[in-house]
């Protein structure tokens, strides 16, 4: 593919040698376009690299069919399998059998020899097999439930369904808003298993509620209530906004580690640290500590290990002892305070892990994704540089807009609930798509148009009910310190490609992989010369 390619919404893409572009034209629909791309060899750059750097280049269409041969064909499956949003099917020429073996796609995916002589006309069949309609709307995936188009077509067509490809039973999923507030505030519905980020491997069933999602693990109901009365009866909004100047602290720390003039990835830099600081702030971990945690955190709880981290809750273990002895002013200090000398430790370290683990990846994922969206449109990101006072308001929208947990909780309906004309039975689970909700233009204008000032903005990002988000008022308090911090010392601060070369990826949550900016580009000065202050305004 050359750089001065027209983007295109379908393209079949040639990896590495083989088949020519004009051969596979002649077996797919002209709607389709066939493209080679140039992966030269080259010793320092692996077959996976070449794949990311061919479809981040200017030009790159934005959802492919991958036909790789040899190793391009097993790179292309582990491309598939990280960007489940780009890639529609994949076929794999002349692939080693053990390469990619453990990889399960969402999309289809199509293994041939070359030399069969009814390759070609495979590789167009399995292509015009693409083309028919969409999949059924009643099969589902964690990937498809953050696709707003896949969501509008659901929530027109009813405000509740019973879908597959969710967990090992049906599910029934709310699809607009007013159906997801009213069915929501029903005590009738009692909370389920719950996905946190991992630490302990889960088992059997339980298993079967995430494949693909590594980093996660399922709480079973009675644990994930006990955590939450702990959770909730001590993440106070006081508490949270006596943390402030240690939030606004912690970011001020960060930004100043960061050059200002070169690209930096915020993500690493940043969006991903900073929810870290803050819920050492919240436990109670002393400085000298804090590596260690952030390690743990960042480098070692999204990989599978096989040993179940007895360390973390030796230390964790550790910080209880020292609160019991001279509670501070942080969680921990907290819960023992109020629950007094009979609380057991081990309930207290749960209630800790629970918390560091659940809080990390929604503030993020916001913090990344707000800041992109925010640059997307230049003029936002001005006007919420000058007008800080508006920022509750921007938050909601991106809150909304971005809905970083596209499925709700899911619940268990202990008595039948009517939902419209349908009836959903005793003992069903029910969930709510929360993007649904958040872009339903019976309760939102434009929906699908971030409008950072937004005046009417109902979003159900944090779900409802007796099972909303307990973090709630703490994400958006240090959304708001980091976002207010990054936008009064660099108000310059632009993206360092243009928006269309951010990559994502879709699960559970659709996050950014990488957020490249500029903190302070320079700007020409008068005569020609470059400078570095801000243009002067009449």
């Amino acid at each position: 593919m050359t750089a001065d390619s027209a983007p295109s919404d379908r393209a079949v893409v040639i990896l590495g040698s083989g088949w020519a572009a004009e051969s596979i034209g002649r077996v797919v629909a002209p709607e389709w376009d066939v493209r080679r791309a140039e992966l030269p060899p080259d010793a320092g750059t692996t077959p996976l690299e070449s794949v990311y750097g061919c479809l981040a280049a200017p030009g790159a269409p934005t959802r492919v069919v991958l036909l790789g041969h040899g190793e391009f064909g097993a790179a292309a499956l582990e491309f598939a399998d990280a960007h489940p949003e780009r890639v529609v099917g994949v076929v794999a020429l002349d692939r080693d059998p053990a390469a990619g073996a453990d990889v399960e796609l969402v999309c289809p995916v199509l293994v041939l020899r070359s030399a069969d002589p009814l390759v070609l006309s495979a590789i167009g069949a399995f292509v015009a097999g693409l083309e028919m309609a969409p999949e059924p709307l009643p099969t589902l995936s964690p990937v498809r439930l953050n696709d707003a188009e896949v969501v509008r077509r659901l929530r027109e067509a009813g405000p509740v369904h019973e879908v597959d490809g969710l967990g090992d039973r049906p599910v029934w999923v709310l699809t607009g808003h007013r159906s997801t507030t009213a069915v929501l505030d029903d005590p009738g519905l009692v909370g389920g298993p719950e996905l946190v980020p991992r630490f302990r491997r889960p088992q059997g069933r339980l298993a079967a509620l995430h494949r693909g999602e590594k980093d996660l693990v399922t709480v079973e109901a009675d644990e994930h209530r006990r955590l939450r009365r702990i959770v909730s009866d001590h993440l106070t909004e006081r508490f949270v906004d006596l943390l402030r100047p240690r939030m606004r602290r912690a970011a001020e720390r960060l930004l100043d580690r960061l050059p200002v003039r070169e690209r930096v990835d915020l993500v690493d830099s940043f969006a991903r640290p900073f929810p870290v600081a803050v819920l050492c702030d919240v436990v109670g971990v002393p400085e000298s500590d804090r590596a260690y945690v952030e390690d743990w955190l960042l480098r070692r709880v999204p990989t599978e290990p096989d040993d179940p981290h007895d360390d973390v809750d030796r230390y964790l273990l550790g910080l209880v002892e020292a609160g019991r002895r001279a509670p501070g002013e942080d969680f921990i200090g907290a819960v023992l305070r109020a629950e007094g000398p009979a609380t057991a430790a081990r309930d207290v370290v749960e209630a800790v892990r629970f918390l560091l683990l659940s809080g990390l990846r929604g503030p993020t994922t916001m913090l990344a994704g707000g800041v992109a969206a925010l640059l997307g449109e230049r003029a936002h990101w001005e006007r919420a540089a000058a007008d800080p006072s508006s920022l509750g308001t921007v938050i909601d929208e991106l809150l909304r807009f971005l809905t970083p947990f596209p499925l709700g909780t899911v619940r268990t309906a202990h008595a039948p609930v009517t939902v419209g004309d349908t009836r959903i039975p005793q003992g069903c689970p029910v969930a709510a798509s929360l993007v649904a909700a958040n872009r339903d233009p019976d309760v939102f204008t434009d929906p699908d148009v971030f409008d950072p000032w937004r005046e009417h903005n109902p979003h159900r990002a944090f779900g409802g009910g007796h099972h909303s988000c307990l973090g709630s008022h703490l994400a958006r308090v240090q959304l708001a310190v980091a976002l207010e911090t990054l936008l009064r010392r660099h108000p310059r601060t632009a993206l360092a490609d243009g928006p269309d070369s951010l990559r994502h990826r879709s699960g559970s949550v659709r996050y950014l992989l990488e957020l490249p900016v500029v903190l302070d580009p320079a700007v020409p000065g008068p005569r020609g010369r470059r400078s570095h202050e801000p243009p002067r305004r009449p």
